[in-house]
């Protein structure tokens, strides 16, 4: 499977667990991450900036329920609850916390993946709202408008907000296509411009420079 330009946190006291869960999301192309320090999730999540989140209630220091409200003052990430707690109340709590789907332990872990794709889909992908959409792509091109990054075979690169504007209109598969000089000028661009940035481009994804 193609990489995917999602970055997923993980945020677990049983390591054997999270390994478990790591690898199989790298095996489908993920980036995962987990916090150093459990009493610093909302700062380690700011800092790596993932994509979606699976969250276990019972965790030293803070509960599951705490450290998603502290998530939902900065993002509106989808947070996936993953947890032994079986009953309804906590279940509920959960959700009223800010938590956009609960898993039960033990769990199938293909049922687990088929619910972080499925809120993947909805939230970024092909299900999501159009032009709302934070991710958009065109075969191994992807566009992350939340942060002005491309991928593309696996390499980044960080645009300004022109380009990604630019490279999101190119993209979209409804835009009408138009002169190069047409297509520029709401973006404040030449032509000469738009030669120099994706000269730049095609060097970052081919390996001929630095992808910051």
């Amino acid at each position: 499977m193609e990489r995917l330009p999602y970055r997923v946190m993980i945020v677990e006291d049983d390591d054997k667990l999270a390994s478990i869960l790591a690898a199989e999301l790298t095996r489908f192309g993920y980036d995962v991450v987990r916090p150093l320090d459990p009493a610093r999730v909302k700062e380690e999540f700011v800092a790596h900036k993932p994509d979606l989140v699976l969250l276990d209630i019972s965790l030293p220091r803070y509960d599951g329920f705490y450290l998603c409200r502290q998530i939902r003052q900065v993002s509106r990430v989808p947070i996936i609850f993953i947890s032994a707690r079986d009953s309804h109340f906590d279940q509920v709590r959960a959700l009223e916390n800010g938590g956009d789907d609960y898993i039960t332990k033990p769990f199938n872990l293909e049922l687990a993946m088929a619910k972080i794709h499925s809120l993947i889909r909805r939230v970024y992908g092909e299900y999501a709202l159009g032009r709302d959409a934070d991710v958009v792509w065109a075969g191994e091109l992807w566009l992350r408008r939340s942060d002005n990054r491309a991928t593309y075979r696996g390499r980044e690169v960080e645009l300004s907000p022109k380009e990604a504007r630019l490279l999101a209109h190119l993209i979209d598969p409804t835009a009408r296509s138009c002169p190069a000089t047409s297509c520029l000028k709401p973006y404040g661009m030449t032509s000469s411009l738009w030669t120099t940035i994706r000269s730049r481009s095609t060097s970052h994804a081919c390996g001929g420079g630095s992808p910051n």
